[in-house]
């Protein structure tokens, strides 16, 4: 069910580089949050790097994250909801993430939101390709980021 349309004023950035620039803001932002909160430095060697399969590094993380289930009307990209889904990244590369969440995405497109620490929100527009439904409350899904929506 279409409920919301996002502005006109907003575009999504495809570009590669760019969506890869807005990670490492993602990963350098929760480093800065960890310090500020806990007083203390974040060693920089101490990301763990999960070694798998794919083309792309990814880090195990636990970022927060709002989902917003998304549809393209046309040519323009619109809300599904009107209240989003919380999630909790667990790992996260230059071109996807794997995350747990709480309810249902009623879309294979989403609109992944994070706070930057600081900076106000960024938001990516990610395909979801995978879900697993483990319990009531309990998902697991990844995505992989299709833009990077500027406002």
């Amino acid at each position: 069910m279409l409920t919301s349309s996002l502005p006109a004023s907003l575009a999504i950035d495809s570009d590669s580089r760019h969506i890869k620039r807005a990670v490492h803001e993602l990963m350098r932002g929760q480093v800065q949050a960890v310090e500020a909160i806990s007083g203390q430095l974040v060693p920089r060697r101490r990301r763990s790097v999960l070694s798998n399969r794919r083309s792309m590094d990814r880090w195990h993380v636990k970022i927060p994250v709002q989902l917003w289930a998304a549809e393209w009307h046309g040519k323009q990209l619109c809300m599904a909801t009107d209240e989003p889904v919380l999630g909790l990244v667990r790992d996260l590369s230059y071109r996807g993430l794997g995350l747990a969440y709480d309810a249902r995405l009623d879309s294979d497109l989403m609109i992944a939101e994070f706070d930057l620490f600081g900076e106000g929100p960024l938001q990516l527009l990610t395909e979801l390709r995978w879900v697993r439904k483990r319990g009531e409350h309990d998902y697991l899904g990844g995505g992989l980021f299709q833009g990077l929506i500027r406002g």
